[in-house]
């Protein structure tokens, strides 16, 4: 493509997908990305943004539609002690019912980012996550972990997976558990 300056206004074309980690913008095919006063020697990294699930695109069962339903799972946690409370996700089978195994969740968050890490909160008889994939915005899942858990029994535990920052923009995650093979269900 033509790199050229105009109005001090750096212009970079590219003829194949480019993928932006700094800022908020994804170059696609042939597409141009405009950076505004570009003559600085300072380069500000977007800051870092926290935010919980607020949306359940799909999920595998739910304990009822109220107590343990997949909506539990959503915004800042509020399940505090260990055990089975109903403020808190459970699949309809938690003891691993082979035919509903493994079970999961796949959420959306509100704004899409470029990830870093991903946390997920655990209750009771905790180790049981065996996969978390991230969901783009043009629907692709991404695996970011495949297990082992070892989130510690006993307490409410979080399960942080870190990763080298996506070069696409995360607008989801999928929560795989299995029961069958973690140490516990969820």
């Amino acid at each position: 493509g033509d790199n050229g300056i105009s109005n001090g206004v750096s212009r970079v074309q590219h003829d194949i997908g480019l993928g932006m980690t700094v800022g908020a913008t994804t170059v696609a095919d042939g597409a141009a990305l405009e950076i505004a006063g570009f003559a600085t020697t300072e380069t500000k990294l977007p800051q870092p943004v926290e935010q919980y699930a607020n949306s359940v695109a799909a999920f595998s069962s739910q304990f009822t539609l109220s107590a343990w339903a997949a909506w539990r799972a959503l915004y800042e946690p509020d399940t505090f002690a260990y055990g089975d409370i109903p403020t808190a996700w459970s699949a309809l089978f938690p003891n691993g019912v082979p035919s509903f195994n493994p079970e999961f969740l796949d959420f959306r968050f509100l704004t899409p980012v470029y990830a870093t890490s991903i946390e997920v909160r655990e209750t009771f008889i905790n180790g049981f996550v065996s996969q978390i994939e991230l969901v783009d915005v043009n629907d692709v899942y991404h695996t970011v972990f495949s297990g082992p858990d070892t989130t510690p029994q006993g307490a409410p535990g979080t399960l942080t997976v870190t990763f080298p920052i996506t070069n696409y923009l995360v607008k989801g995650a999928k929560v795989t558990v299995n029961p069958l093979t973690g140490t516990g269900p969820g």
